[in-house]
Formats: C-alpha cells, sequence, structure tokens
C-alpha cells in the first residue's frame, strides 16, 4: 500500500474493492502486458489495478480458457424454477 501512495498519490488510497472488470479491459491489460513487456506491478500502477496477482489470475485463464476464461461467472446458487417447485403441483 505504501508504494502505491509514493507512485499514484491519493489515488493510490482510494479503495477500488468489488471493482469489476469487463472482458475488454482484461483483455486491453493482458495485451499491453505482452506488447509493452510489462510486468504485472507496472501494469497494476498503469491500469490503476489494486492488486498484481488480479492480473496474474486474468493471465493464468486466459492461457487456460481463452477469452472464455475472462469472462466474469454468476455468483451464488442458481435460480430455482417455481414450475418444478414439488409444492406447486
Amino acid at each position: 500500500m505504501d508504494s502505491d501512495y509514493r507512485i499514484l498519490g491519493l489515488q493510490g488510497l482510494i479503495s477500488t474493492k468489488n471493482k469489476r472488470y469487463t472482458v475488454e479491459f482484461k483483455l486491453k491489460v493482458i495485451r499491453a502486458i505482452e506488447q509493452e513487456k510489462l510486468s504485472s506491478s507496472q501494469a497494476k500502477f498503469k491500469f490503476h489495478i489494486p492488486n498484481a496477482s488480479i492480473i496474474i489470475q486474468w493471465q493464468k485463464k486466459y492461457a487456460t480458457f481463452g477469452l472464455d476464461g475472462l469472462t466474469p461467472k454468476r455468483k451464488g446458487r442458481p435460480v430455482k424454477n417455481m414450475s418444478t417447485n414439488k409444492r406447486n403441483l
């Protein structure tokens, strides 16, 4: 956190907890790392991402699953269909 403040100033102290990133943004970051030969830490500061480990996760998912690996997955339990509820039968 200390280096975030030194590099980004007050902007580095603003919390970006639970921020969602689009597939396009994730791909832009991954391509910038490849083309500009950036480290994940350098990309973190360039794109204002709170933690370099997020970028590493994106890279692993992209390498394994391609573009599908970058698409967000639904969280939580699946929605139950009311018509299959036993009480309604």
